[in-house]
């Protein structure tokens, strides 16, 4: 019984903790997220294609319009356009030439987790991607 008891106030105190970390104000997604990282398993793929003088970033539009932004010889080049829609935590972006449904693991003002399944190392094994975003 006390084991019953432990397990229900664990999920109601990490599903309170959690509840800031979610889609509950849809607006914190707009704007410009800059890549951090990757999260494979336990390990960190840090994003090592920044320039000293700008950042690489997603960028979502309040017209439904995402655009992928490289920036290169301190130049911002658009690498892909596409729109976007959002369910709750399932964020679906179409572009000219890829449709790919991600979940959104964590969004907050400042943070924003895509998750996404798929065999990231060409092995045939699937593995869990998290690619880490800041503003």
């Amino acid at each position: 019984m006390k084991k019953i008891i432990i397990l229900l106030l664990l999920s109601v105190i990490f599903s309170n903790c959690s509840s800031d970390d979610t889609t509950e104000a849809p607006n914190h997604l707009l704007g410009k997220w800059y890549y951090k990282d990757t999260l494979i398993g336990f390990t960190i793929i840090p994003y090592n294609d920044h320039e000293a003088c700008g950042r690489d970033y997603l960028e979502f539009l309040v017209s439904g319009e995402i655009r992928g932004i490289d920036v290169w010889d301190c130049e911002e080049t658009i690498d892909f356009t596409g729109t976007y829609t959002q369910n709750n935590t399932e964020l679906t972006i179409q572009s000219d030439t890829e449709n790919t449904t991600v979940r959104i693991a964590e969004l907050n003002a400042n943070s924003l987790i895509l998750s996404s399944t798929y065999d990231y190392d060409n092995d045939g094994d699937l593995e869990v991607v998290l690619e880490r975003f800041e503003r």
